[in-house]
């Protein structure tokens, strides 16, 4: 293996249906959100999202946090929990999770 490839990482294609980490970049609004000081005013919040890749659009892709159901039967259909689409436009960095 060459020494370029250690580090290269897959395409989020390519890690359609595994567990990745997705750093994603949303936005944030005080919980009381009026008479806001300046010294108060919010900042994007920095997220980190564990789950299963389940899709990936130009525009979003999708990720959920749990499965249930009958996952790796084609005949039966699979449920997913705490599912969001993250715009890619807010996504900073992806990997995938492995056993490695």
């Amino acid at each position: 293996m060459d020494d370029k490839d250690v580090n290269k990482r897959p395409s989020l294609e390519d890690c359609v249906g595994n567990v990745v980490i997705v750093r994603w970049i949303d936005s944030c609004e005080p919980t009381d959100n009026s008479d806001i000081l300046l010294h108060e005013l919010p900042k994007p919040q920095d997220i980190e999202q564990y789950g299963v890749l389940l899709r990936v659009e130009p525009d979003h892709i999708v990720v959920a946090g749990a499965m249930k159901g009958n996952p790796g039967h084609k005949e039966l259909e699979t449920a997913y929990d705490y599912v969001i689409a993250i715009p890619t436009v807010a996504v900073l960095h992806w990997q995938p999770l492995t056993r490695d």
